[in-house]
């Protein structure tokens, strides 16, 4: 990701957000190291507080802190960074202003000391509606010539509280500005980018390389042209393994197949036409090829769709089993029809 032929407003996409979260750190310390670059962090003031009337709010703990940022209706960072010809994203509506998601470009880097005041105003360009990728000349005479307008951004003060454990509640107070850096694959779907850089793996990591081949097809589609997405490889690897590496994860068999291919196993009978009907040799009395096994399943146990009397010819035969109660379990079944 440090390469220096990968140009700096390429986005890096992941498969996941601990992987974007590690890039999007990589590259803001290697701005910091940089020392013609000027990064100013706007750390946001987290509080929490309990339900009563009574309760005193007070700085957020570690895990108030960590709720806040798993918490999908918060979108503001716990620190944004600000720094020369910096693009970035609104996080929520602003009718007459801005619209959540609007690319805005920040020109001038504020004031350590200022950025601190809970009143300062952080000076951006707004993109026009509709613009999806920033110019590559970040000039403001440019930018207002290309209809990008100024607009002064105040911190997003406590707009939103979530409730984080046994009715202690936490909310953030930051500017509602999100750095277009890194991103996941899933955030980064519907959007028009001039330039991408990833990895690739043939299996899911920890360093949330691409690994699917929904992800893949979705990394392609992104970019106008197939040359602005940049594969980065990692040590000894060459060129040859990241395109075998992409040709196996595009062999690859989905999510849902395995799991479509064992439901269409099962209800294969419905299939046969009225013409084999009482055709001898047909099987029509071929049972089940066996259990849905869990490692077919796309989604999590817990989120599974309990069967009916609809969902299968043959019929099904189901346990509950208790997390908190292991003695509690559950015997249930559908009818075969």
């Amino acid at each position: 990701m440090d390469d220096p032929s990968i140009p700096q407003d390429a986005l890096r996409i992941f498969g996941t957000h601990v992987g974007a979260d590690k890039a999007e750190a990589q590259f803001i310390n290697k701005l910091k190291a940089n020392k013609s670059y000027r990064v100013v962090d706007a750390v946001a003031m987290d509080e929490e507080s309990l339900r009563t009337s009574i309760s005193q709010r007070k700085p957020g703990t570690e895990r108030a802190v960590k709720a806040l940022n798993r918490n999908n209706n918060i979108h503001e960072p716990q620190i944004l960074h600000f720094y020369a010809d910096a693009v970035m994203e609104f996080t929520y509506n602003k009718p007459g202003f801005w619209s959540q998601g609007q690319l805005c470009i920040c020109t001038d880097v504020p004031d350590r000391k200022s950025i601190l005041d809970n009143d300062y105003q952080v000076v951006v360009y707004a993109a026009p509606v509709g613009t999806k990728v920033a110019p590559d000349c970040k000039d403001k005479n440019n930018l207002i010539s290309l209809g990008w307008k100024e607009v002064e951004v105040d911190c997003r003060k406590y707009d939103q509280t979530i409730n984080i454990q046994n009715n202690t509640f936490a909310r953030r107070n930051q500017f509602p500005l999100h750095s277009r850096v890194a991103a996941t694959i899933h955030r980064a779907m519907g959007s028009n980018l001039n330039c991408v850089v990833t990895q690739v793996s043939k299996t899911k990591n920890d360093a949330g390389y691409i690994w699917d081949r929904g992800q893949v097809v979705v990394l392609l589609s992104r970019t106008p042209r197939l040359r602005n997405i940049y594969f980065v490889t990692g040590g000894k690897v060459n060129k040859e393994e990241v395109a075998k590496t992409l040709l196996y994860i595009l062999s690859k068999a989905p999510q849902f197949y395995n799991y479509q291919k064992q439901i269409i196993e099962r209800t294969g009978i419905r299939f046969i036409s009225e013409a084999e009907n009482g055709v001898e040799g047909v099987d029509r009395t071929r049972t089940s090829k066996g259990i849905i096994k869990l490692t077919s399943h796309p989604f999590w146990p817990m989120d599974f769709q309990l069967p009916d009397d609809n969902i299968c010819l043959h019929g099904y035969v189901y346990v509950l089993l208790s997390l908190k109660t292991l003695k509690s379990v559950y015997l249930g079944s559908c009818k075969s029809t």
